[in-house]
């Protein structure tokens, strides 16, 4: 597996992306532009951290000014050369205007040139494009085709709903519309809250520009991801499945918390990614385009229509303790050298057998493999034998790669029988671990196989552990075992401190299991990245908040003070009528 080969595009003669260069890390500022000293100092924090880009949002031309005096302070101070990138919505005049200072232009395809009067609305957005391309072809400047699935234009929805399909062909026409102009100075960004839409659009482009002769370098990330630990995994699943794939020229990841603080778990993303490329031996991976649930048979609960199950390792018989909400499922026990498994709730122990001693049998068993054991005898066994679970043990460099080689196995031999991905790891740094983790872990999830997972690492608790797991399940969507949260990163747009704000909805609903409650800054996305969220708390004005059940607005205007008690209010009103 390779890196896909893109085009190289020019950022202003400051930095290149895509073609051999390396995958660029890039933030954005939170801060109001017309706090030129604030921003000037976040712009440097966020670069000092080892971003490459920096974006900023220009809500307005009168924007323009600020942005000036913030460039020239740069200048001055001897940091120039940081590309700096406008993050445009709604208005082509201001992206014209822009892009006489920025290095790069950020429009959305959603919300640029959309008007539902006009007719022939292809011809109206090459107009409105026309002036600002040919500004940034002057001036060697860069642009970037962001599309949100959260703010498709009608346009798409009405044709191809709220699909991946409807993004691809969103960032489609704006593609071929920019050739017609000759322009090919071109990113493009396929983003989401739910990091397998991410995984499934960003494929599917690729398959479209393999299609069409020409691949531009595409900006890869997880758009409302969060904050803490929960941001971090859906970013790693996003990101770093696609990453492992070869897939993505640049990455952001976006958490509610201050920008710097998204280059390090970025980088680990990354990092691990590469290594993942640089040790595969396989040409080609299994990489569907559409997501399809591989059928299995259900035994001991695992498979089936049942949820993904969570295992937890044990050497010898002890019974370990874990925080409410994170027992796991099973124990995988280690005694006189001989495997076990055990049922945590019931107590019920099963055998548990290694490829030598393994043998066809009516009872309900598990078969402990890595991936080098399932050789063609034992894989007839599995076909034959329709009461084994495997657990699949992977070690080594590349997990993605062993679970590439045994969706082989599995679909030669028609094996329909359940499977369980494990893995050790040895990090003593808890982000990395579980960052990690959540790459490996999550990766067949995201292509339809595996039925549970088990992680190890013996430098954490168990509850340490096992948080993990359900966590990255609940991240691919197969297992909801927390609350929820949707939360934008905040910007010059937000009209609420989003940070702070999420925190005390958090510390008010954490105990509602499988509640999906959106944070949204301000309605650029909000309306459609929040479509299937339970509640929505949406900034609308300064000082205002609406309220949203599903995506039905319930209070409008609420002052800020108020907001977040009358949100709490809304959910228990809904939770006693239940």
């Amino acid at each position: 597996m390779e890196r896909v080969k893109t085009i190289e595009v020019d950022v202003a003669g400051k930095i290149k992306i895509g073609g051999e260069n390396p995958v660029a890390i890039q933030s954005m500022t939170n801060t109001y532009n017309k706090d030129t000293e604030k921003t000037y100092k976040q712009i440097l924090s966020i670069y000092q951290a080892g971003a490459k880009l920096v974006r900023l949002t220009l809500p307005t031309a009168a924007d323009m000014k600020n942005v000036e005096i913030i460039k020239q302070k740069l200048d001055d101070m001897g940091y120039s050369t940081i590309p700096l990138i406008a993050d445009i919505h709604f208005s082509p005049k201001v992206a014209v205007k822009a892009a006489s200072i920025f290095d790069k232009i950020r429009i959305n395809p959603g919300n640029y040139a959309e008007a539902r009067h006009i007719k022939d609305i292809r011809s109206h957005i090459k107009q409105q494009l026309e002036p600002l391309v040919s500004l940034l072809n002057k001036e060697g400047k860069a642009l970037r085709v962001g599309v949100n699935h959260g703010s498709l234009s009608e346009r798409m929805l009405e044709k191809y709903g709220d699909t991946e399909e409807g993004m691809v062909n969103s960032a489609l026409e704006y593609l071929d519309i920019l050739r017609e102009l000759d322009f090919d100075n071109v990113i493009v960004s396929l983003k989401a809250t739910k990091p397998k839409v991410v995984v499934y659009a960003n494929r599917l482009i690729v398959k479209k520009f393999k299609e069409r002769g020409i691949f531009y370098p595409l900006h890869i990330g997880v758009t409302e991801a969060g904050y803490g630990m929960d941001g971090r995994i859906k970013s790693a699943v996003g990101i770093g499945v696609l990453l492992a794939e070869g897939i993505g020229d640049t990455i952001r990841v976006s958490l509610t918390e201050p920008p710097q603080d998204e280059v390090r778990p970025a980088r680990i993303i990354l990092d691990y990614a590469t290594q993942l490329v640089e040790s595969s031996v396989l040409p080609s991976y299994h990489s569907p385009v559409s997501y399809e649930k591989k059928t299995t048979k259900e035994i001991l609960g695992i498979g089936g229509n049942n949820k993904p199950v969570v295992f937890y390792f044990v050497n010898g018989n002890e019974k370990p303790a874990f925080e409410n909400d994170l027992e796991p499922d099973f124990l995988l026990k280690v005694v006189d050298n001989e495997f076990k498994v055990e049922n945590y709730k019931t107590g019920e122990v099963y055998d548990a057998y290694r490829k030598e001693n393994y043998e066809i049998s009516d009872s309900d068993k598990f078969l402990v493999v890595n991936i080098n054991d399932l050789d063609f005898n034992l894989a007839a066994k599995l076909k034959a034998d329709s009461r084994t679970v495997t657990i699949l043990l992977m070690g080594g460099d590349n997990p993605i790669e062993q679970q590439q080689k045994l969706y082989k196995i599995l679909d030669k031999f028609g094996i329909e029988t359940p499977v369980v991905f494990a893995r050790n790891y040895e990090d003593a740094d808890y982000e990395e671990f579980y960052i990690k983790a959540a790459i490996d872990m999550s990766y067949s999830f995201i292509n339809g196989y595996g039925n549970g997972i088990m992680i190890s690492n013996h430098n954490f608790s168990p509850s340490e552990i096992t948080k993990v797991a359900f966590k990255i399940l609940q991240a691919t969507g197969d297992r909801i075992n927390f609350t929820e949260y949707i939360a934008c990163p905040s910007c010059g747009r937000t009209l609420f401190d989003i940070e702070e704000t999420t925190k005390k909805i958090e510390a008010k609903t954490k105990h509602l299991k499988g509640v999906k409650i959106a944070v949204m800054g301000c309605i650029v996305n909000g309306l459609g990245e929040m479509a299937d969220a339970d509640y929505g708390y949406v900034g609308t004005a300064p000082g205002k908040i609406s309220l949203y059940k599903n995506r039905e607005l319930i209070k409008k205007d609420i002052p800020e003070e108020n907001a977040v008690e009358e949100l709490l209010r809304l959910i228990e009103k809904d939770r006693k009528t239940e």
